[in-house]
């Protein structure tokens, strides 16, 4: 008797085969040897649907090698990331239709799942009231193959703990290669400040980028390095001087701040002082926003045209901002400026998703203008708080600032209550998504593929725990 699973082999052997055939025959014909990719698509299809696992090697081993791609009628892709975020996507809504019943409703009933599904709510809402709708809606189709390729299909293709080694170790060793090519190209120019760009091209779009990938990789480095044996600790902490040494060289004034940041997050977990350092920030954040903008105070803080420029030694450049006089910093200054009468205008709903560099330049004023604010590259505000605030408006800011804030409040709490691994793994995700909130106070790039990332899925690995922890508590009920 042929059993059914040796029956479905030899249906699918006889299929292909069929197909090769008949793609010979057709090339042959057409003579385009294009149609021999056809059965190897398919076969790649077959595997991916029996493995569809696989696709998550494929995209921790393709993201630190990710390139932005400008395509025809302006769409920029990240290649080849960003194609097989959207081939994720696909088989995720699948596997989640076809096993929906087997899929634990806790992961979809989780605070942290609910506020997430509120945004992406509100995102929609406020595409369908924005003032550039297409580019609203590229935005959010874009959002939705980030979040549920990082966030969602993270909870099916990470379970175990070797899971979660073997991706980050696959994922180190990518960023120690991008690493190794940025220092080689650095190297050649004696590390000159002025050359770092030019450097990490065409891997990185600037020295921003590879300085952040980079950072939100070390805490789990230090994951790993506690989660491995003796024999590698001395190699794996060399490698963290080196991944350290890498974004001091980036030149990347935010990414150095945001290392001793995190160090600091650390200790601010171990004592439980989350709730007050986030009262802090925010009541901090609230003073210096009230008291730039009631009687436009900020009109103050203009720049002098002439001495905003821009600075080929790194020590220029920090000297420069102390005094304002650093045009990428005054030149943040100038959007932000036109952001706070933006955000007056249209305070609730915003402009619309990635809306800004459409509507910024008429409310800017030229007090704050500098060299450098025609903006060829088409860059947004450097604020992802004020940009959210700017293009979804009060709620949008508040719904992320939510999410954040729960993740963090519960991430503490389950550090205290976990051990072993899943424990670390908690405190890697907290200092990843603290060192992510931090560089986006002088940038925007949680839409940024190497930073969002990371922060979804720092997001989804608290989430995880916390499932965990409750599923462990109930059985010690039980078994009472």
């Amino acid at each position: 008797m042929i059993s059914t699973k040796q029956h479905r082999l030899g249906f699918f052997t006889g299929g292909f085969i069929a197909l090769l055939i008949l793609c010979v025959i057709l090339a042959s014909v057409v003579e385009s040897f294009v149609i021999y990719a056809i059965p190897f698509t398919f076969l790649l299809a077959a595997l991916i649907i029996r493995q569809p696992k696989i696709l998550y090697l494929f995209l921790f081993m393709a993201l630190p090698f990710s390139t932005e791609l400008e395509l025809p009628g302006g769409v920029g892709l990240d290649f080849p990331t960003e194609l097989i975020l959207i081939v994720i996507t696909a088989v995720g809504l699948f596997l989640g239709l076809s096993y929906s019943k087997r899929i634990a409703s806790h992961y979809f009933t989780h605070p942290i799942s609910l506020l997430l599904i509120c945004q992406f709510a509100w995102i929609g809402l406020t595409t369908i009231t924005s003032t550039e709708t297409t580019i609203s809606v590229k935005y959010i189709l874009a959002k939705s193959w980030y979040i549920i390729p990082f966030y969602g299909f993270s909870f099916f293709a990470l379970k175990q703990k070797s899971d979660f080694l073997k991706h980050i170790g696959i994922l180190l060793i990518g960023v120690c290669l991008a690493c190794l090519y940025v220092w080689y190209n650095h190297a050649q120019s004696g590390f000159a400040f002025a050359e770092i760009n030019r450097s990490v091209y065409p891997i990185f779009r600037n020295h921003v980028n590879y300085a952040c990938l980079v950072l939100f990789t070390l805490p789990f480095l230090w994951l790993y390095i506690q989660e491995s044996s003796s024999k590698y600790k001395p190699l794996l902490i060399a490698l963290c001087l080196f991944f350290m040494a890498s974004i001091f060289f980036s030149y990347t004034r935010a990414a150095i701040g945001a290392v001793f940041i995190g160090v600091t997050a650390s200790y601010i977990f171990k004592y439980r002082l989350a709730l007050p350092a986030i009262v802090l920030s925010l009541i901090i954040a609230t003073l210096v926003t009230v008291h730039l903008i009631r009687n436009n105070e900020f009109i103050q803080y203009a720049p002098d045209y002439d001495k905003t420029i821009s600075h080929q030694k790194f020590n220029d450049l920090i000297d420069a901002t102390a005094k304002g006089q650093d045009i990428s910093t005054m030149e943040r200054a100038y959007r932000w400026v036109a952001g706070v009468y933006m955000v007056k205008e249209k305070p609730i709903v915003g402009f619309g998703p990635g809306s800004f560099y459409s509507n910024y330049k008429e409310y800017a004023i030229t007090a704050f203008k500098t060299y450098v604010s025609n903006n060829p590259e088409k860059s947004t505000i450097h604020n992802y708080y004020f940009l959210l605030l700017v293009e979804q408006g009060i709620i949008g800011l508040l719904l992320f600032l939510s999410i954040c804030i729960v993740a963090i409040l519960r991430g503490q709490y389950l550090y205290h209550r976990l051990d072993g691994f899943e424990k670390q793994l908690v405190m890697a995700s907290l200092i990843c998504l603290i060192m992510v909130l931090t560089i986006n106070v002088i940038n925007d790039m949680v839409e940024s593929i190497k930073t969002g990332s990371f922060f979804f899925l720092s997001l989804a690995f608290i989430v995880r725990a916390d499932i965990l922890f409750k599923s462990t508590e109930q059985r010690k009920l039980i078994g009472r």
